[in-house]
């Protein structure tokens, strides 16, 4: 079995897990890795999964809505896009869950060059049960309520207090009535329980372009004040290009918001992914610049705009809470090593 042959039957067989009523694939073929990709579903999904070539349906004719919001609860829909479907206004999975109906995504498929084919099929592999022990281990040791430090190799410290209970991105839906999420997996989230509270300096090696494409850079020095980031005319250009957009839009200022670190060792910088939605998984940490965030969002009154959500990504050593030292492996994600 291939590796994805294999990832693609441990989503279906270990991460939804139980029997399912129906099946439904509905793929493009605009992309050679979603080409890819639906074929390994349709031989894992088996004869009886219902198959819909996006490419080649009227829609004018055919309502895809509501032929896959009357499958029975319990159904399984994959949907492997080269962009996003348009099926719907809204999010299509969030309107499958309401009706109890499961949903694995692979979006973007388009925008990730041959070259990274290899990365997004590796960082496919199940490793749920590693994902929820870091997770874990997270909320663990920074349930004191004294927060972290994240440190780089040049000495320079940011500092986070208390932080909100980290939530998983695990593929871990044991709990769930309603399973699925978008693949790859691997990341745990947080943010301050007061956005002013986070202080201190950091090191950005990538950050997205306005088309969502990550961009790899020089090392670059991030200050953060009260939570807010300190414009510096010595970032790089496409860099200041984002921050002034943010502020154009957001009362002037930049916030840092969510606090993310990816569990996902087949993606680095040195193994990237184009695409900014799966590069937020690489093992290491991410920031969420702007106002905006989905699971967060009631901290700030619904008066006050909040309009975008920008990853950016950091060059960290390790994780200090509270003098308990805590560093990224490959093997073992995340690893206590004392003080």
């Amino acid at each position: 079995m291939s590796i994805l042959q294999e990832a693609i039957f441990d989503i279906v067989n270990k991460n939804i897990g139980e029997p399912v009523m129906q099946k439904v694939l509905i793929f493009d073929t605009q992309s050679g890795l979603a080409q890819m990709i639906a074929d390994a579903y349709r031989i894992t999904l088996g004869e009886d999964v219902q198959c819909y070539n996006f490419d080649q349906l009227e829609l004018e004719n055919l309502d895809l809505r509501n032929i896959l919001i009357q499958l029975p609860a319990g159904s399984l829909v994959v949907m492997v896009q080269s962009t996003n479907f348009r099926i719907t206004d809204f999010r299509i999975r969030v309107e499958l869950s309401q009706h109890g109906i499961h949903c694995i995504e692979h979006n973007h498929l388009g925008y990730l060059p041959e070259e990274h084919y290899d990365t997004y099929i590796s960082s496919l592999k199940y490793r749920t049960p590693d994902y929820v022990r870091s997770t874990a281990l997270l909320n663990e040791l920074s349930q004191d309520g004294f927060g972290l430090e994240l440190v780089d190799k040049s000495g320079l410290r940011l500092k986070f207090w208390a932080l909100e209970k980290f939530r998983g991105n695990t593929g871990d839906y044991n709990k769930d009535t309603v399973k699925g999420g978008t693949f790859p997996i691997g990341e745990a989230f947080s943010e301050a329980k007061d956005l002013s509270q986070v202080n201190g300096s950091a090191q950005i090696f990538a950050y997205p372009d306005e088309k969502f494409q990550i961009v790899l850079c020089e090392p670059f020095e991030l200050k953060i004040v009260d939570g807010k980031v300190i414009h510096d005319t010595t970032h790089p250009t496409g860099f200041l290009r984002l921050m002034d957009m943010i502020r154009t839009h957001e009362a002037g200022e930049v916030l840092v918001r969510e606090l993310g670190i990816g569990f996902n060792t087949e993606i680095s910088g040195t193994a990237p992914m184009s695409d900014v939605n799966a590069f937020e998984r690489q093992l290491w940490v991410h920031l969420s610049l702007g106002k905006k965030h989905g699971i967060f969002g009631k901290k700030l009154p619904k008066t006050e705009l909040q309009k975008y959500h920008i990853d950016v990504f950091l060059n960290i050593d390790y994780i200090d809470f509270s003098g308990k030292k805590v560093v990224f492996s490959k093997e073992n994600i995340l690893e206590e090593i004392g003080e």
